[in-house]
């Protein structure tokens, strides 16, 4: 089927590249393919794009999103872990391919003309963004991520390429209720903590599960995170190492280790020294915050938590 003549994204067309190519979709790859164009559409229009954007697209699959992205900026990174998925791709949109040679500039296979995509067999949960980030300079990140490992990829990209300032992301729905949640709320949780302090989220759109071949068991949302990457000073001037984010998820995890449990209780039960030491304190700071020592981590704003972790400890690097 001509690329220029159908839309990928459509059902039909999505249907014969799998039947003919004998692909069928991996549940335990989080594999859910949209199939709506104008939700697609709609994702790239809310995206932004500039055309001068280099853009990572995780899980690009047979190339639905990426026949959208390439009409919009010059150049686009796409991850994808299945090498059926990417034999399909490379058919697609062979023309605009990219090479890496000898460490050299990635360079068109075929021609100068037109956008370009480097295309990364891999898994993206074992894949530095880091790296990603300083070779292919990239600006933002555009993807219907695989369900299966949303929650912990979101992390992943925002610990790793603090320097990628905008992410939009189609996820599940109760990914999305956990990243925006807020105190005393069911959904509110460590993750959502964690995510908080590295990025800013908005909720852009609702997408219907019917938008996907196969249809999950839940709905999706498409979601704009701001990277919080001015990160400012602590009260003894250290600034957000990597050590430091380390320290603190861990310090959040500990304040969220039994959820119904009071926080004292919890952090308790961590066992570890620095804090063990520090309990005392713990009530004279909740004190200040207008709160009793019966509260739980669910019921604390996440900057009462972190202020919490930078009191505690002058130097924030949780040992044994």
């Amino acid at each position: 089927m001509a690329l220029k003549k159908y839309s990928i994204s459509n059902p039909s067309v999505t249907a014969a590249l799998l039947s003919e190519n004998k692909i069928r979709l991996k549940k335990n790859l989080g594999q859910n393919f949209l199939i709506d164009t104008n939700i697609l559409k709609k994702i790239v229009k809310a995206s932004a794009i500039q055309p001068e954007d280099r853009i990572l697209e995780i899980g690009c699959g047979i190339g639905s999103l990426t026949e959208l992205l390439i009409k919009e900026c010059d150049f686009t990174v796409c991850l994808e872990i299945d090498r059926k998925l990417t034999n399909v791709f490379k058919n697609q949109f062979d023309k605009y391919l990219m090479d890496d040679i000898e460490d050299k500039p990635l360079r068109l296979r075929r021609h100068e003309e037109g956008p370009k995509i480097k295309l990364i067999q891999a898994d993206a949960m074992k894949i530095s963004y880091s790296d990603i980030y300083s070779k292919y300079k990239i600006t933002r990140v555009v993807s219907n991520l695989p369900y299966k490992i949303s929650a912990p990829l979101i992390i992943k990209i925002l610990t790793e390429a603090p320097q990628i300032a905008e992410l939009y992301l189609t996820i599940q729905k109760d990914i999305a209720d956990r990243v925006l949640a807020g105190p005393g709320q069911k959904n509110y949780s460590s993750y959502t903590v964690k995510s908080g302090y590295l990025a800013d989220f908005k909720l852009l759109f609702k997408i219907s599960r019917t938008c996907f071949m196969p249809a999950p068991h839940v709905d999706s949302v498409f979601i704009k995170a701001v990277q919080k990457n001015c990160l400012p000073e602590t009260n003894s001037g250290m600034f957000y190492t990597d050590e430091f984010k380390k320290s603190y998820f861990e310090f959040v995890d500990y304040c969220f280790i039994h959820r119904r449990k009071k926080l004292i209780n919890s952090l308790l039960e961590s066992k570890k020294h620095q804090i063990l030491e520090k309990i005392d304190m713990v009530a004279g700071i909740l004190s200040d915050f207008g709160k009793d020592t019966d509260i739980r981590a669910e019921e604390l704003k996440p900057e009462e938590i972190f202020t919490l972790f930078i009191k505690i400890f002058k130097n924030p690097c949780i040992k044994n």
